[in-house]
């Protein structure tokens, strides 16, 4: 998913952020890109049942979070 963001032209800020369980394996990752005054925070993770993954996507208006005090 950051993949095909990062081709379509948006930029990675701050790296990817992963966490790996015990036995090795990444149990959730967090990566922010940004393009034209917008944000999209891409986020894996694995739910407590330990065999369900969910991706979220969350877009936000990087002006909009700055006039509410949120960004």
């Amino acid at each position: 998913m950051v993949g095909e963001l990062r081709e379509r032209g948006r930029r990675q800020s701050g790296g990817l952020r992963e966490r790996e369980t015990l036995d090795g394996v990444i149990g959730d990752a967090v990566a922010s890109l940004g393009q034209r005054g917008w944000s999209v925070t891409a986020q894996y993770g694995i739910a407590t049942d330990g065999e369900t993954t969910v991706i979220t996507l969350t877009a936000y208006d990087q002006a909009c979070m700055k006039r509410t005090g949120a960004g």
